[in-house]
């Protein structure tokens, strides 16, 4: 395979959880709650991909996750490519810290990013209702990342290899 598609591999690794995540979070619409996967979907990719190409990926997954939700066209998907750099600049630490903390706090962020984006288009909650649901959505984004990593790590890291994408070890 070629090196430089390494990024559509990837995008094909993240879509089936992404699409589960959407359908899980229409189960859960009727108590405002989203599932949210995008920002935890990233991190193993990340690992073996080039910088330009894990924000090709970036942009990507934020446009599927705006093709569905009422979210100005590009906003999450531009948050998502500049999450994705600073993600790329500490891939060490990525690596070293424990499994589930960084596709955790990745996710967090994604999420506290996606939603408040949202806001002005929906425009149907109001600050109170902001004050108390925009922790709450965050901390589930975080605890939902947390439990579902390591099933998403093993699906995507078993294919990247068969695909013959490498971790990538930079200093």
């Amino acid at each position: 395979m070629n090196p430089a598609l390494g990024w559509l591999v990837a995008l094909a690794t993240c879509y089936p959880w992404l699409l589960a995540a959407d359908l899980m979070g229409d189960l859960t619409a009727g108590w405002h709650l989203v599932v949210f996967l995008s920002g935890a979907v990233l991190v193993t990719p990340f690992l073996r991909l080039r910088t330009w190409q894990a924000v090709l990926l970036a942009g990507c997954v934020g446009l599927a996750y705006e093709a569905r939700r009422p979210i100005p066209p590009g906003a999450f998907s531009l948050g998502l490519m500049v999450l994705c750099v600073v993600a790329i600049s500490w891939r060490d630490r990525l690596r070293s810290k424990p499994t589930w903390l960084a596709p955790a706090t990745l996710n967090m962020l994604a999420c506290a990013m996606a939603l408040p984006a949202s806001l002005p288009v929906t425009g149907t909650w109001e600050w109170s209702q902001w004050t108390w649901a925009l922790p709450v959505q965050v901390l589930m984004a975080g605890l939902t990342a947390a439990i579902l990593h390591r099933p998403i790590a093993a699906f995507q890291s078993r294919l990247l290899e068969r695909s013959g994408l490498a971790e990538i070890r930079e200093s």
